[in-house]
């Protein structure tokens, strides 16, 4: 499961367990200080406290716990601050990191344009030997950024997107679309043609994948 993690406090989280979820994937966009201004509550107020001890119960009822980092130029640099504070609050052994590049989704991204790294820059960022060092000390270790070879989760037939109303949606640039919604979660039926359409989806046969030396490597979701 992916969520922002602010709402997993002990109530939800022991339905997520009679659920069988296992394991999720939760975002902390660099330390305290700049998570708080890239992740603010609608009130204003910060939301890494509340997340980092929601963490702390999700761990210890064995959930397993992926921390996404999203890098750009406003928190790449900060990344020793971010681990002292993971190791502060007992939870850097027992997580799994994940660093990504920000990149532009749609127009509404181009305000971000700017802070945007090129994958040269963030891996060159996260290879540092001072930035190592530190992941060593972890039990699960860390994931460097790597290119995305993995596909689209919207044409995976287990992969739902659930938005604040309950609405499932297949593709995240589709969220407060109405006619891409394809069921609600009291009500969710495979043969909705919002979802089928998805499924059907066979990007490996496109002529640009047929003619590309790396197929299959990226599932057709590359280009």
């Amino acid at each position: 499961m992916v969520t922002n993690g602010y709402l997993l406090n002990k109530k939800n989280v022991d339905t997520l367990l009679k659920c069988k979820v296992k394991n999720m994937q939760v975002t902390l966009d660099g330390p305290k200080r700049i998570h708080d201004q890239k992740r603010a509550h609608v009130n204003g107020g910060g939301t890494w406290q509340t997340i980092v001890d929601n963490l702390k119960y999700v761990l210890s009822v064995n959930i397993g716990v992926m921390v996404r980092v999203n890098l750009d130029k406003s928190n790449i640099d900060t990344l020793d601050q971010f681990f002292a504070q993971l190791k502060a609050e007992g939870i850097l052994n027992k997580i799994h990191l994940y660093f990504a590049k920000v990149s532009l989704f749609g127009n509404a991204c181009k305000c971000l344009e700017d802070e945007l790294l090129t994958i040269e820059e963030a891996d060159e960022k996260v290879s540092q030997a001072e930035i190592q060092a530190q992941l060593k000390k972890t039990q699960s270790g860390a994931t460097r950024l790597i290119p995305n070879f993995i596909g689209c989760v919207a044409i995976a037939k287990n992969s739902l997107i659930i938005d604040p109303t309950g609405n499932l949606y297949k593709c995240t640039k589709t969220i407060g679309t109405e006619n891409e919604i394809c069921g609600d979660i009291s009500a969710f039926d495979e043969n909705n043609p919002n979802f089928k359409k998805w499924i059907g989806v066979d990007n490996l046969n496109a002529e640009g994948c047929q003619n590309c030396t790396a197929l299959p490597l990226c599932s057709g979701a590359g280009c």
